[in-house]
């Protein structure tokens, strides 16, 4: 690797890190709600009553039982594993589009399409994948009679001791499809969007708010492409997952016992939370790498 691709590649994954703790800090209420929604899925069909009717319901009851904080239950696992999770998605974007571009140092879609998907894989497996796996069992464990967990070093202590290393690598391949695919959809849509806007302008970037506006929109179509996946892998992260054979099994229980619907529970909260984490991540990350590229010029 020469000292520019170097150089480049701490950009990346610095900036990348950076805007991912700024868009988990922000978002993380909604993250909550949507899993705590996804988790209690069963209830209705199994002839207990939901805890919550809805959104806003889990938010107003979640401040009431437990305070603000309440919803910030479970946030420093999402930031701890936030920082290497889009530190490395950016980072082998950009690795994969050296890899993947024409003699032009030009992407095709498709390209672009498969670097988001390699991307996205990468910080499955390095990252998204064990750190969703505590954070779900954080939040399921929340919600029963006694708590066996008394914070994330304890439950990470725990369930490798009760499971092994495996145990936090529970839902491994639907999170490596559904984070493959979301991040092929979102940085196609985004590359796209942004060749095209910088196009039309004659601008050399984006303004804070067109990277805000482009990176809601991936995130909006990436919603609906992936929330199947991601009810999946969260009922295989939960504390009932042994009941499932594997993700294929989890499909299909969800289908026959829930209905197809079920699929896309939760979808509002995630609808919410990931068209604005989409366009706030995009823009800090924007951000930060304008800030760097004025600190340290690539020429240097």
């Amino acid at each position: 690797m020469s000292k520019t691709q170097s150089k480049k590649a701490w950009k990346n994954l610095v900036s990348g890190g950076t805007a991912g703790a700024i868009e988990a800090t922000i978002m993380y209420p909604t993250e909550f709600v949507k899993t705590q929604l996804q988790l209690e899925a069963r209830a209705v069909k199994t002839g207990g009553q939901p805890r919550y009717s809805g959104v806003f319901d889990c938010a107003r009851k979640t401040v009431a039982e437990r305070g603000v904080l309440g919803l910030y239950r479970g946030l420093s696992t999402l930031v701890i594993g936030s920082i290497p999770k889009a530190a490395v998605r950016f980072a082998a974007f950009n690795q994969f589009k050296q890899l993947l571009a024409d003699e032009n140092g030009k992407l095709s879609s498709l390209r672009t399409m498969a670097a988001g998907m390699g991307a996205g894989m990468s910080e499955a497996v390095i990252a998204v994948t064990p750190m969703e796996t505590v954070k779900t069992k954080l939040i399921h464990d929340q919600n029963s009679a006694n708590p066996k967990y008394r914070g994330l070093a304890h439950g990470v202590r725990t369930i490798v001791a009760e499971e092994g290393i495996g145990g936090v690598y529970r839902g491994l391949a639907p999170t490596m499809f559904k984070q493959g695919l979301n991040q092929a959809t979102r940085f196609t849509i985004y590359n796209f969007l942004k060749s095209n806007l910088l196009s039309y302008t004659q601008q050399k970037d984006l303004q804070l708010y067109q990277s805000l506006a482009c990176g809601s929109f991936a995130g909006f179509v990436s919603v609906y492409v992936t929330m199947p996946l991601d009810v999946v892998k969260t009922r295989m992260q939960g504390l009932e997952a042994s009941k499932y054979r594997g993700s294929v099994h989890c499909f299909s229980s969800i289908v026959k016992n829930e209905g197809v619907l079920a699929l896309w529970k939760g979808t509002t909260p995630r609808l919410g939370r990931v068209c604005f984490s989409g366009g706030i991540i995009f823009a800090a990350y924007e951000q930060v790498m304008g800030v760097l590229n004025v600190v340290s010029p690539e020429h240097d």
